[in-house]
């Protein structure tokens, strides 16, 4: 009797290895172990070896990539992976195996994802200079942001017509794509579809990025429930954030942002 209550939890494990194994064929999954390497715009990679990969979660765990550093060492179960540079993938399941630095990341990979823009700068060190503190306030709602020297701003002020007010900045010399810090007037709301969240923090407050269908590029960074209905909306800064990407996630760090629904 002892013999077979000693098989029983052996046999249980072993068939739940089978049927993952089933479940990642039928599926096409992957796995793969490697180092985690925080972008300078909050995004996730994988490097194994010299082979650095942008994974987006398309679990239903929102916190998936949640306590992971630069350094750490990962297990991850993924799609197949793009042929571009860096390669993108979608995570279903992400397991962190133990710490370490960026010291464990060759300098080759840290070199070539620095000249893409990828890390290039320490956002949260980097020094703004000769900057403009750009406020705007509705009712009781307040906003504002560190525009340097180098870039533009605009405001969009409430009219009756107006879904959102708030700053919007961008660089010199482009006239399209521009970042936009709003409170929405009627409540923030996005569609789920295709939608994948991470944590991140602005302004020494908590914060959701969402990312549609695996985007190099965040939509809309939003701070519920830290201050209900701001957001950051991306529109088409796609257009310059390899060059100026870093910048503008020093000035983000600027944000404050005040009224009755800050907790």
């Amino acid at each position: 009797m002892r013999k077979k209550k000693i098989w029983i939890p052996i046999l249980i494990v072993f068939g739940i290895l089978v049927f993952g194994l089933f479940i990642m064929y039928r599926y096409s999954l992957g796995i793969t172990v490697g180092r985690c390497l925080v972008a300078v715009d909050g995004s996730y990679l994988l490097v194994d070896d010299n082979s650095p990969t942008k994974i987006s979660n398309c679990s239903s765990n929102e916190e998936l990539f949640s306590n992971l550093k630069t350094g750490d060492k990962i297990l991850v179960v993924h799609d197949g992976v793009n042929e571009s540079y860096p390669g993108q993938t979608g995570a279903y399941f992400c397991l962190r195996l133990g710490g370490g630095s960026i010291d464990d990341i060759s300098d080759e990979v840290i070199s070539e994802l620095t000249e893409l823009g990828w890390l290039k700068g320490d956002v949260e060190d980097m020094v703004l200079e000769n900057t403009k503190r750009v406020e705007y306030s509705y009712e009781d709602k307040y906003m504002s942001l560190e525009i340097p020297e180098g870039w533009k701003y605009s405001i969009t002020e409430y009219s009756e017509s107006a879904y959102a007010v708030g700053i919007s900045f961008w660089p010199e010399g482009y006239s399209e794509g521009k970042l936009s810090l709003q409170y929405f007037l009627s409540g923030f709301g996005v569609c789920g579809t295709g939608l994948t969240e991470s944590d991140i923090t602005l302004g020494n407050m908590k914060a959701k990025r969402g990312i549609y269908d695996g985007d190099a590029l965040w939509s809309f960074i939003s701070f519920i429930p830290t201050a209900r209905d701001y957001a950051v909306i991306n529109e088409g800064a796609e257009e310059w954030w390899q060059e100026h990407g870093d910048m503008a996630m020093a000035i983000l760090q600027t944000i404050q942002i005040g009224g009755t629904e800050v907790q």
